[in-house]
């Protein structure tokens, strides 16, 4: 009899030991890495009695980094010039009755054929354009 408990405590505490433990707690979700955004000194041009002050230039820029850059918007912001080179939204992205100037954000050279403009919450793709870009209609 004592043998029988023996035994049956344990296989009991074998079992107990054997089972699968309880599904541990999902680790929170980290946050996002925080990208870093290279900062774009702007363009001065000073004549007598007159300074003119304008959002700088990428003229060379690198595989994905990210740059401060302002887009032209007072025709609508379709075309910009970025890396030394032309893009193209393929229409509109802002209202060109209503922007007066440049509308601030970020510019990443996405791939060799892909500029992505990123404004508060707003996501525009530039692509290369072919041949020269129109003056503002």
């Amino acid at each position: 009899m004592i043998r029988m408990t023996v035994v049956g405590l344990g296989l009991a505490l074998s079992a107990a030991c054997s089972a699968s433990p309880a599904p541990a707690e999902p680790a929170a979700p980290s946050p996002a890495p925080s990208r870093t955004v290279v900062p774009v000194p702007s363009q001065v041009f000073e004549q007598p009695g007159h300074r003119t002050v304008l959002p700088g230039r990428v003229d060379e820029a690198e595989l994905g980094v990210s740059y401060e850059f302002s887009v032209y918007a007072h025709c609508g912001g379709r075309y910009t010039s970025f890396d030394s080179r032309s893009w193209d939204a393929g229409r509109d992205p802002f209202d060109a009755g209503g922007a007066l100037g440049y509308v601030a954000g970020v510019m990443t050279l996405v791939s060799d054929d892909l500029a992505r403009f990123e404004t508060g919450g707003a996501v525009i793709d530039y692509r290369p354009t072919v041949g020269a870009t129109p003056l503002c209609a």
